[in-house]
């Protein structure tokens, strides 16, 4: 299946081409790569990668699992994907491009990671909460606890691309309702620092 892109509005320009059925998930912050998911419902989702410099496309998370829905940290130095060889899907980090270490991120299942902006924190799914957990890299990787942001039933953000956190903090959400298509609107979360200290208050204040 073909993956495309665009430049200013331009006649859309053939990046690849896979032998397989392939979701173009996240890009490198430098352009030069994709990581891409082997779409396989029946059976189990890999993580390929796409090297623009090369036009090779090879795998990068191949196993008897399914893994799923890739994304760069904002420098380019690690992935975040879900996986579910533990028996459920969590989330985990490996070193990008090749290193085999691998850290788990979710302690109690997780999907739909999203790096933030500034790469020190990682915002994933656990059923109905949205959690997130700092991330350090300095001497070496090391992830926190998790600590639920918000929760919401109606919230959709099971996978990337269906929330995502603005320049100022706040975040932008995909919700479900009953409404009728026509009534459905686009939802945006302001000031979000100080909905999260009314909701949770910090220790010791008044």
């Amino acid at each position: 299946m073909p993956s495309v892109g665009s430049t200013d509005g331009g006649a859309p320009v053939q990046v690849t081409r896979t032998d397989f059925t392939s979701q173009a998930n996240s890009i490198s912050p430098d352009g030069r790569y994709f990581a891409l998911t082997r779409d396989n419902r029946r059976e189990r989702n890999d993580i390929f990668v796409h090297d623009r410099a090369t036009g090779e496309t090879a795998p990068w998370q191949v196993s008897e699992f399914d893994e799923d829905f890739p994304v760069f940290s904002p420098d380019g130095r690690y992935l975040a994907y879900v996986s579910n060889e533990t028996g459920r899907h969590e989330v985990y980090v490996r070193p990008f491009p090749g290193a085999t270490a691998k850290y788990a991120i979710s302690t109690r299942g997780g999907t739909g990671p999203l790096w933030s902006r500034d790469g020190r924190a990682l915002f994933y799914a656990e059923e109905s909460r949205l959690v997130r957990v700092e991330i350090s890299t300095a001497p070496r990787f090391h992830a926190g606890a998790p600590e639920v942001v918000f929760e919401g039933a109606e919230s959709v953000w099971d996978r990337p691309g269906n929330y995502d956190q603005l320049p100022d903090g706040s975040f932008v959400v995909v919700r479900r309702t009953g409404a009728p298509a026509s009534e459905r609107r686009l939802r945006l979360v302001l000031d979000w620092f100080a909905e999260l200290e009314r909701l949770l208050p910090t220790k010791g204040a008044p």
